[in-house]
């Protein structure tokens, strides 16, 4: 399993890059972007505060080319995150574990992170900036470059106005079709690891199967297997036992060496579509 960077499109399940598209053409932080990432990870910076990062609330309304501008701050949210919501703490950990999986990895922990079924918590506009980052993110995603030229990328730290109606209009647009996108996004994670390892028979026909639970993971077959799999097939396949049970896939995220969002970067195209689909349409097992 190697970093593919430069896989194509076709690599990403159709429903997940509908589901995707639809998104991102909503979002003008998005649809304008030269630079996915970056722009993803603005909009993070905007909706958990850009006083926590960087130059986060110098830059406000002015264009910044580097992600180095937007560091988080991690003394700074170490103080700061204890009065926050649940969800806030939460998303706000998932973006530092993007920048460094040791702070990163503490902040969730801290949170109550147990398994990828956490991104439950979240609304879609923060689901839709952590499945950016995780589509976009590669080995060499640092925070030290500058990313783009100066004229390249103009998007700025400010969140999008939207009124509370289109919010809640776009939601329900989404999360209707959430549960057909988040099997299709299954099936595709279930045929990279293995029927056998999922349903209820020795091996599950993925094309058969009518909904999630017909491809239910077996848990403890899969913590028996997990020694014998590679160290990033052990992450990929505990992130997916994680969306049925946060607890059990907990446990197996762990064993896997997995800190934070940053430990995906490894993972090739298709399998992080694969996550960024289970987390933009979760609606619960």
């Amino acid at each position: 399993m190697t970093d593919s960077s430069h896989a194509t499109d076709s690599a990403i399940p159709t429903a997940v890059r509908s589901s995707w598209d639809g998104l991102i053409a909503d979002d003008p932080h998005f649809s304008r972007a030269s630079d996915p990432f970056l722009a993803a990870w603005k909009r993070g910076v905007a909706l958990a505060g850009p006083y926590l990062f960087d130059q986060g609330a110098r830059a406000g309304h002015q264009p910044t080319q580097a992600k180095r501008d937007l560091r988080p701050n991690v003394p700074l949210i170490q103080r700061a995150i204890g009065p926050m919501s649940p969800a806030e703490q939460f998303f706000l950990a998932a973006l530092v574990s993007v920048h460094n999986a040791e702070d990163g990895g503490r902040l969730l922990k801290a949170t109550g992170f147990h398994g990828f079924a956490d991104f439950g918590r979240l609304d879609l506009s923060r689901r839709t900036v952590l499945a950016g980052l995780i589509l976009h993110l590669t080995a060499h995603c640092d925070f030290q470059t500058t990313d783009l030229p100066p004229a390249a990328n103009t998007a700025s730290v400010t969140p999008v106005d939207r009124s509370p109606w289109e919010a809640l209009a776009r939601e329900e647009r989404h999360f209707a079709r959430a549960p057909e996108v988040f099997l299709s996004a299954w099936k595709r994670g279930v045929t990279f690891v293995g029927s056998h390892l999922f349903g209820a028979v020795p091996h599950a026909d993925v094309e058969l199967a009518q909904t999630k639970w017909d491809l239910r993971p077996k848990v403890r077959v899969i913590g028996r297997a997990l020694r014998s799999m590679l160290p990033l097939e052990q992450i990929f396949v505990a992130g997916l036992v994680s969306f049925y049970n946060a607890e059990d896939g907990g446990h197996l995220l762990k064993r896997a060496g997995f800190r934070g969002l940053i430990d995906l970067a490894p993972l090739d195209l298709p399998r992080r579509a694969v996550i960024a689909g289970l987390i933009l349409n979760y609606t619960g097992w």
